[in-house]
Formats: structure tokens, sequence, C-alpha cells
């Protein structure tokens, strides 16, 4: 399982916005510059308290597009809402600084 940060390693182009829907409406559209493969974690928006998070079920399109050095990917994806902790023990060494240092707080 590899974990993953929207506008890092992955753009999110479509996805629910509503989080009473979310586990209806399971499809996530995006660029990415990672292979996305079920079991990985893609982390949205994020706060002292909690993180926004889908984790890959299906990989159900990939297709070129005119991003460099990247695809245009349809993912079919369970959404949650995790505590911080959770994130502990996940190598988010791909992850920005300051959602490195959340996690670290997290851990003290």
């Amino acid at each position: 399982m590899n974990v993953f940060q929207n506008t890092k390693d992955v753009d999110f182009l479509i996805w629910e916005t509503n989080p009473m829907k979310r586990k209806v409406n399971d499809i996530v559209e995006m660029y990415s510059g990672v292979d996305l493969k079920p079991g990985d974690i893609m982390v949205g928006q994020y706060s002292e308290n909690s993180i926004s998070t889908w984790k890959v079920k299906k990989v159900i399109q990939e297709r070129d597009c005119k991003m460099p050095e990247k695809k245009h990917i349809t993912v079919q994806a369970e959404w949650s809402s995790k505590p911080n902790s959770f994130f502990s023990k996940l190598d988010c060494s791909r992850m920005s600084a300051h959602f490195q240092n959340l996690i670290f707080n997290a851990k003290a």
C-alpha cells in the first residue's frame, strides 16, 4: 500500500464533494504521475484533527492525457475520514512537509 497526496502525486479532477454522498458515488478521476493499485491511499484535504482519504478499490480506466508525464486515471475508491495518528505507521515520505509535520505531531 502506497500513500499519495492530492496536488502532489495525483491531481483530483472529479470526485464527490458532498461527504454524505461519497459512499454512494465512489468514482474519482484524476491526473496521476504515479501508478495506482488497489489498496493505495490518496490523501485529500487534511487538518489538525482528521484526514480525508480515498482507498483505491479498482482502477477502472487509464489513458494518456496532455499533461506531461501523467495519465488520466479513473478509479473506484472508498472514502473515509481518518485520525492523523492512522498514518503514523505508514510510509508518508512522498507527502508534503506540512502533512508530515501533522503526522509527527499526532505521534507525540
